[in-house]
């Protein structure tokens, strides 16, 4: 984490929208043939149909917000296959 990580505008929000979802979490899981939506999903403890309404909801956050927004950039709401067997949570989130 470099120094300026913390003063990027929207890096707590997002760090915290991620605490809330578990997506911090050192447990090791299998996570084989799963894309990014089904891993938001199983984080958010829901299923994928209409996945980003019902992340903000269960963050108490808008669909429009930086944490919900910077969650989009990084890639957790699209299809694509996460590549990863048994890991961590934590080990998926992208490195800086």
């Amino acid at each position: 984490m470099y120094r300026g990580t913390f003063r990027y505008k929207g890096w707590c929000e997002t760090l915290d929208a991620m605490k809330a979802l578990n997506m911090l979490d050192d447990t090791i899981a299998d996570y084989s043939g799963m894309n990014y939506t089904d891993f938001i999903a199983e984080r958010a403890g829901t299923d994928s149909v209409d996945l980003r309404k019902k992340v903000a909801l269960k963050l108490g956050i808008p669909e429009k917000s930086v944490a919900m927004e910077s969650l989009e950039w990084l890639g957790f709401f699209t299809s694509e296959t996460m590549n990863y067997g048994k890991t961590s949570p934590l080990k998926l989130l992208p490195a800086g």
